[in-house]
């Protein structure tokens, strides 16, 4: 199941039995993100004032900005391996934790 998962073309559930055998970590676990649309939230740059910028949004204030997490993994059984990327709350699911 796992080494034929990147011939899907179209969506489905299944439930995968495999051993992580990696997490990526180089572009990080956590990223700040929109509370309102969750998309990448981006300090401005004028003074490093408390302002950020969401491409939806626009300019939204420390309030509106949340941490977000993200996590990239790679799984391998007996009929292959993948990689998965999850999102903040099915990683909150995995890990026990809340964000």
């Amino acid at each position: 199941m796992v080494g034929s998962i990147g011939e899907v073309e179209k969506g489905f559930h299944c439930i995968l039995y495999a051993r992580i055998i990696k997490i990526h970590r180089k572009h990080g676990w956590a990223y700040l993100a929109c509370r309102k649309c969750g998309k990448i939230a981006k300090q401005t740059d004028a003074e490093r004032t408390n302002w950020w910028n969401c491409k939806l949004h626009g300019r939204i204030t420390a309030d509106g900005v949340v941490i977000m997490y993200r996590l990239i993994f790679r799984v391998m059984n007996d009929t292959g391996s993948a990689s998965f990327l999850l999102f903040d709350d099915l990683v909150f699911k995995l890990s026990l934790t809340e964000s």
